[in-house]
């Protein structure tokens, strides 16, 4: 099972998939974490000082996670979180004015197949930046949207909302669909 968890910056994807990961693992069942390839590059090129374009920039972040999401299927857990996936690429381009090449795009929307489960997360009133994501309030509310939006249009029927920001009901409300979805799996 796949499931992509997704939202703007700052909004508890990275804490719900580790939540995810120490329950789930708890119970003895196989999983995989696709980690946020966006903020480790972020910090990568804050490191050595280079900086990206937007399109160079959701190109890489869109080859990290695809080599990932493979590595993850020769592995073959019972379940794979990602946190945040590469699909936000198209919503932080269109934000930005810029297209994607049709190559990328291309292989993004063959990787939405594989998809079983989005889980977006809650918009926070209070927004607040991280040692790499810097967004003002107001463009981390407008990605939110953007990458919420983008994920409900393309996953209808297999996208999950949030409705709390607290982190322990957060895991309980997506342990519970994951564990439900797997009973269908069977």
């Amino acid at each position: 099972m796949y499931v992509l968890v997704v939202g703007g910056p700052c909004t508890g994807k990275t804490t719900l998939v580790r939540n995810l990961f120490r329950a789930l693992t708890r119970m003895g069942i196989a999983t995989y974490v696709i980690v946020d390839w966006a903020r480790i590059l972020i910090k990568a090129t804050n490191l050595v000082g280079k900086s990206m374009g937007r399109v160079e920039f959701e190109t890489r972040i869109v080859e990290l996670y695809l080599e990932d999401w493979r590595r993850a299927k020769r592995l073959g857990p019972r379940i794979v979180l990602c946190d945040g996936g590469p699909i936000a690429s198209i919503a932080y381009c269109r934000l930005d004015g810029v297209e994607l090449p049709r190559d990328v795009v291309s292989k993004l929307l063959d990787h939405a197949r594989e998809v079983d489960l989005v889980v977006a997360t809650t918009l926070v009133d209070d927004y607040e930046t991280d040692d790499e994501r810097r967004e003002d309030p107001g463009k981390a509310r407008e990605l939110h949207r953007a990458i919420v939006e983008l994920h409900r249009d393309l996953f209808p029927g297999r996208f999950l909302q949030l409705d709390t920001f607290d982190p322990r009901r957060r895991t309980e409300i997506v342990l519970e669909r994951i564990l439900e979805d797997l009973r269908g799996f069977r």
